[in-house]
């Protein structure tokens, strides 16, 4: 039996929402430390959405970590408290199939089929999805342009600065890999751009 008691979950919620803030501003450790507690707690109150929402956000911060397999963990079992299709599903789809393209696992081809075509009617993650399906052909220069020209500025205006620091990173990582390194400064000044209003932001929460 779930408890539905609103006054036991909402230190959950706010547990939860901070973390979440935590990581956004890249202060992972404080956001590890909470999402630990309300995994924790989530399980004893019985809390499908919570254990749900904080393993999905503790799975991120195992891929800033690069704990793949851990995070991978996390999004499984994040997972089997959702619908397939639901809202909280495709998120946690999208950062397990993030997960597989850093591990350079074959498994992502497939995942990133099924997540596609199941978010068709969903143009927020259908456009996540498809920037996703460019990270696997990064030698090609239409790829590239989409990362830099589409799904940057797109997440810039939704003031995703954490999501646009974590593209810069494997843009970066790409190209000094394969020896283009200006292309690799071009985005290190995306991702400090962004970081740059994610200090903003900071300011902004520690200043309240």
């Amino acid at each position: 039996m779930f408890k539905n008691d609103w006054s036991e979950i909402y230190p959950l919620y706010v547990d939860n929402s901070l973390a979440l803030n935590y990581l956004r501003i890249g202060k992972t450790k404080l956001a590890k430390e909470k999402l630990d507690a309300c995994v924790i707690r989530a399980q004893i109150h019985g809390s499908k959405d919570f254990s749900r929402r904080a393993m999905s956000n503790l799975g991120r911060v195992c891929i800033i970590e690069k704990d793949y397999d851990k995070a991978l963990g996390c999004f499984e079992a994040a997972s089997t408290f959702v619908n397939e299709g639901e809202v909280g599903h495709l998120g946690i789809l999208y950062y397990k199939i993030f997960c597989l393209i850093l591990m350079e696992s074959p498994k992502a081809i497939n995942e990133l089929a099924y997540a596609r075509s199941i978010s068709q009617e969903n143009e927020e993650y259908s456009l996540f999805f498809t920037s996703l399906s460019h990270f696997l052909t990064l030698d090609s220069d239409l790829s590239v342009n989409h990362i830099e020209k589409v799904a940057i500025p797109d997440l810039m205006k939704k003031h995703s600065f954490h999501t646009i620091t974590e593209y810069c990173d494997v843009m970066i990582d790409y190209f000094n890999a394969n020896g283009y390194e200006p292309r690799a400064l071009k985005f290190s000044v995306i991702r400090a751009m962004a970081d740059n209003q994610r200090l903003h932001a900071l300011d902004l929460i520690e200043g309240l």
